[in-house]
């Protein structure tokens, strides 16, 4: 919860072994394939921007496939990946939600 009365939550979505982890080394939250956040706003959400971690030159910005769906104060982004193991790691370091004017 943030102090505004929104919320994020981490969720494992459709992956029945590895859920969203926070690391404290990098300070940030991993998401594996199909692992998903949801933000539920105080107002009509516009975007959100994530900040992402880099390591030994890999970008760890998600899969290609991902999807985000927006519903006015709600967004879901999920880390969408076929296969069953691979693909991208979303790791974010910071969140920013810029509501609608």
């Amino acid at each position: 919860s943030l102090s505004d009365g929104s919320t994020i939550t981490f969720s494992a979505g459709t992956n029945p072994t590895n859920g969203p982890k926070y690391y404290t080394a990098s300070k940030g939250v991993r998401l594996y394939a199909n692992n998903t956040i949801s933000f539920a706003g105080k107002a009509k959400i516009a975007k959100i921007i994530f900040t992402c971690d880099s390591y030994n030159g890999t970008d760890y910005v998600g899969n290609s496939t991902a999807i985000v769906t927006f519903d006015g104060n709600n967004a879901t982004y999920t880390n969408t990946f076929a296969e069953n193991k691979g693909g991208v790691q979303l790791r974010v370091k910071t969140v920013t939600v810029v509501y609608a004017q």
